[in-house]
């Protein structure tokens, strides 16, 4: 699906022995998404609870952590950080908390999708007649 003024970006990077991919979502120039997704040699239980403890370390205050196969961070500006541990792939994704580039990321999907039933409407109606 296009959506007019969206752009996104698709990096695939090495760091050692772990392979991310990302993608990063821009709404008029403004970052509001970005996922991450991790892979490596080592066993993924091992990859996992890096990227976890890493990423809390940087994040968090707090100096001790269970590992959780699903963890949801919230800063002030309602940016949120979700870790997502229980897949075979680990993942990280960034969601912007700015109310009004989503709202209009919202909104333009759902006109796309109406769009899109429209036209399946239209060729389901034209495929009926020829019938």
């Amino acid at each position: 699906m296009r959506l007019s003024g969206c752009k996104v970006f698709f990096y695939k990077k090495r760091i050692g022995d772990i392979k991310l991919s990302t993608q990063l979502h821009f709404f008029q120039d403004s970052l509001f998404l970005a996922k991450t997704e991790f892979s490596g040699r080592s066993s993924n239980e091992v990859l996992k609870e890096k990227i976890f403890n890493l990423t809390l370390k940087k994040y968090v205050e707090t100096e001790k952590h269970l590992f959780e196969e699903t963890l949801c961070l919230e800063d002030y500006k309602n940016n949120i950080l979700l870790m997502d541990m229980k897949n075979v792939c680990p993942s990280i994704t960034y969601l912007s908390g700015d109310k009004k580039i989503i709202g209009n990321v919202i909104t333009l999907i759902s006109e796309k999708r109406t769009e899109r039933a429209s036209k399946e409407k239209l060729i389901t109606d034209e495929l009926f007649k020829k019938l």
